[in-house]
């Protein structure tokens, strides 16, 4: 394992300077290293500084260094960003997107009760103004900041975000949010005009960064009973961030303008205008250009090498994404555990690496890869093709089944499909028989696995575990979570997640995460063959901008430099 900075001046030595690296002098924006020749440095429309800003303060309460925060002197400017994806609405209950869409639309427009820093891995308050824990950590008092108004001047109080819970959480709520939440909270209920308790269902030390997931965006209940069904397409006045939205045209653009009056203070960006383009290569392209202040490369390790290559400026998002194969544990042939063991010991990452990422992945059967930033890696089954025909074999035998199965793949990015048809062939060479479909949506592949649960086989799936919500992710599996999204089921592997969320130290998570790698390798809820750490690219011109899980940026104390 590296450590975090021997991970920042790796990347620094390769030409990237980290904007979001712990203990650094640098403002969260990063300087304004030339861009490499040949290309046009992304550019901003921006009125020009003043005079220097006076030292602020961060949202942690520590005293800030002077010019690194938004002032009414460097009000002016707009950027275009892309987001990962394209919503149903701007509204959390029917978003399509899960936590792509909080990292993106939702945070400017509704502000967030806390959000993860990525920069201290710490939880911080926004909306909030402290939450505080019980001594078993098993009751959690969330505490609002006095004079938050929804943009239409309604105040955001203990009884806003009681309506608000209730709209997602309550027995007949039919919100997209309520399944990852409800397992954790167990009620809630407002205990002066401020300040709201959370009663969970057992004792969670990382209970905040629940509330940095999408339950944070706190909406005014009223206007969303108010508009009904229009509400997702028409949510003015609905939240309490620094924007206001004015155009919601998804999937060319949704806009957001500054608000004049926000109960946090200036806000310096007059405008974001969020799009989308569904290629990632093409969305890094239109960054070189400078026809987009920003891209987040994610799940195509080849491109984010490229671009640290490149010496743009960009953040080491603090999270790793493991990419699996994914059979069905609940039915058919895969419902076998030697199936599914046979599948894990067929696979070369390796091979993997060399042919979807051109060698620049972190090739790896392990959950927790070995350059994983500040976790001790954990180690899975070994490529062993002569134990995957034994197991295969031997149930073929019993059942008669040929091998035959459908493998499906998400046709974005290209490197996606290279590495699923990789995965079937090492399948097919110890007898599996897989019909690759390998040119499906992303959207439609998430239907279809996620909520339809049609599937056998998915050749390249993603397991975010960001440190931030790593139990949240890893949960996916679980027995008794109603959102599994193939059926696993596992005793020993609920035991791990249970060990991993109750763990009182580093020590414990660690060893937690070695019970859990156990249970991964003995009954197969998946296939890890490799890893990647996110990585994200804005403007070099925007100043105090703030890095949330899932490589969002928050601009609320940012600023764009002349």
């Amino acid at each position: 394992m590296r450590s975090f900075k021997q991970w920042v001046a790796a990347l620094t030595a390769a030409g990237l300077v980290l904007a979001a690296c712990g203990g650094g002098d640098d403002d969260a924006g990063g300087s304004t290293a030339a861009p490499p020749a040949g290309t046009t440095a992304p550019t901003a429309s921006t009125s020009p500084p003043t005079d220097a800003a006076s030292p602020g303060t961060t949202d942690a309460g520590t005293e800030a260094p002077a010019g690194d925060v938004c002032t009414e002197e460097r009000k002016g400017g707009e950027l275009t960003l892309t987001a990962r994806g394209s919503s149903r609405g701007l509204d959390p209950a029917i978003s399509t997107l899960a936590s792509e869409y909080t990292s993106q639309e939702g945070i400017p427009f509704y502000s967030m009760l806390a959000y993860y820093d990525v920069e201290t891995s710490e939880t911080v308050p926004v909306l909030a103004e402290s939450i505080e824990p019980n001594a078993d950590d098993t009751v959690w008092t969330v505490t609002l900041r006095e004079g938050i108004e929804f943009g239409n001047g309604d105040p955001l109080d203990a009884a806003a975000l009681v309506a608000h819970l209730d709209r997602h959480l309550g027995p007949d709520s039919t919100s997209r949010v309520r399944s990852a939440v409800i397992y954790v909270v167990e009620s809630w209920a407002a205990v002066d005009d401020l300040s709201v308790d959370f009663t969970l269902n057992f004792p969670y030390p990382a209970f905040p960064t629940v509330l940095a997931g999408e339950i944070g965006l706190v909406q005014n209940t009223a206007l969303v009973e108010a508009r009904g069904e229009s509400f997702g397409s028409n949510p003015e006045g609905a939240g309490a961030g620094p924007y206001e939205i004015v155009e919601y045209s998804p999937p060319e653009r949704v806009v957001f303008e500054a608000k004049d009056d926000w109960w946090g203070g200036p806000v310096c960006i007059q405008k974001l205008t969020y799009t989308f383009i569904p290629e990632m290569r093409a969305n890094y392209e239109a960054f070189l250009q400078g026809e987009v202040d920003s891209v987040q490369l994610s799940r195509d390790p080849a491109l984010r090498a490229e671009a640290v290559a490149a010496g743009y400026e960009g953040a080491a998002m603090m999270y790793n994404s493991a990419f699996t194969l994914m059979p069905n544990a609940g039915s058919g042939h895969t419902a076998d555990l030697r199936v599914r063991q046979a599948m894990a010991y067929a696979i070369d990452p390796e091979v993997i690496n060399q042919r979807a990422w051109g060698g620049d992945g972190w090739a790896g059967s392990g959950l927790i890869h070995e350059d994983s930033v500040s976790l001790e890696p954990t180690t899975g089954l070994s490529y062993d093709p002569e134990r995957a025909r034994e197991l295969l074999d031997e149930y073929k035998a019993e059942t008669g089944w040929d091998g035959s199965i459908e493998g499906l793949a998400a046709a974005q990015p290209a490197s996606n499909v290279e590495a699923a048809l990789a995965v079937a062939a090492m399948l097919n060479a110890v007898g599996f028989n897989v019909q690759a479909n390998v040119d499906t949506p992303p959207a439609d592949l998430f239907y279809r696995v996620g909520v339809e649960k049609n599937f056998e086989l998915v050749l390249s799936w993603g397991v975010y575990t960001g440190e931030a919500v790593l139990w949240n992710s890893l949960r996916q599996w679980q027995s008794d979570n109603p959102a599994n999204p193939n059926g696993f089921a596992s005793e020993a592997y609920d035991a791990g997640l249970d060990a991993l969320r109750s763990a009182p130290d580093q020590a414990a998570y660690q060893a937690a995460l070695g019970q859990i790698q156990v249970a991964i390798d003995t009954d197969i809820p998946f296939v890890i063959y490799g890893s990647d750490l996110g990585l994200s690219l804005l403007n070099p011109a925007v100043h105090g901008v703030k890095r949330h899980q899932a490589g969002a940026f928050i601009f609320d104390q940012a600023y764009i430099e002349q």
